[in-house]
């Protein structure tokens, strides 16, 4: 046990005395919080054993000072037993005056100064209170605000709350709702990914797109306008005698080149169908 420990023990043990001492818990935080609290109470009971022997210092000097006034109004013939009794409660009234004010002496000069002090205490006191008024009806102004805010915030919530208790149905609905369109989304989605895997199985690419197709149907669409007039050129050499050289040759070409154009709309038309 240290010095500081064995300090904190017996303290403890003069404190609590037959009692006995209490259990506490021993390490050097509790320790040292006992320490403080002891030095603190030896210190404050030295302060109050200092007061106490003020007290009775004075006491005994103004027990001696009350035989003397005693003595010397006994050799006046003045002692409060040979009193009048309206004398007697004036000279017990200024004593309990003296002793509310706290006077060193019952001095007339000793009485005005308490009377001035008390004085100016009751003007501070009314300050005081004039300030204290104000500040008070300035909370009760707050508070009747405050009050009125909390009855229009219950209004608020009470309307909201009926607004909910209406608006619910329909937000049962509107929930339902949404269940049923995120199960479709997701049911969606599944039938998206199950199709985009197919479409790869069936080696599915960009030219078969819907842009692609029809880029191609207007490539048809032209290669068929450049048919019509070779058509009527064709026609046109039919019409030409059989025995003319030069118009079986130009007939011959224009049978080639319809023939070459024929072949490319077939190649098309047959790229569309496989493509779809």
């Amino acid at each position: 046990m240290d010095y500081q420990h064995q300090q904190v023990r017996e303290w403890l043990e003069k404190l609590y005395g037959k009692e006995g001492v209490p259990e506490y818990e021993i390490n050097s935080r509790t320790i040292s919080y006992l320490h403080t609290l002891a030095k603190q109470h030896d210190a404050n009971e030295k302060r109050a054993q200092l007061v106490i022997e003020d007290m009775e210092q004075k006491t005994a000097e103004y027990a001696e000072e009350a035989l003397r006034l005693q003595s010397i109004l006994d050799g006046l013939g003045c002692g409060l037993e040979r009193m009048a009794p309206e004398v007697r409660g004036y000279v017990e009234s200024l004593s309990s005056i003296a002793s509310l004010l706290n006077l060193k002496d019952c001095s007339d000069t000793s009485y005005c100064l308490a009377l001035t002090e008390l004085s100016q205490e009751m003007a501070d006191c009314s300050v005081r209170m004039q300030r204290v008024t104000a500040e008070v009806e300035k909370e009760q102004e707050g508070l009747g605000t405050a009050l009125l805010k909390d009855a229009n915030h219950s209004r608020v919530l009470s309307e909201l709350a009926g607004k909910e208790a209406a608006s619910a149905p329909e937000l049962v609905k509107r929930t339902k709702e949404t269940q049923f369109l995120e199960q479709k989304s997701e049911q969606y989605s599944r039938t998206i990914e199950s199709l985009q895997g197919e479409l790869e199985m069936n080696g599915y690419n960009n030219d078969a797109s819907h842009r692609a197709l029809q880029l191609l149907a207007k490539e048809i669409e032209d290669l068929q306008q450049e048919i019509i007039p070779l058509k009527d050129q064709v026609a046109h050499y039919q019409q030409l005698p059989p025995d003319s050289a030069l118009a079986r040759l130009k007939v011959k070409e224009a049978q080639q080149q319809l023939a070459k154009l024929e072949v490319e709309l077939n190649k098309s038309i047959d790229l569309i169908h496989v493509e779809k």
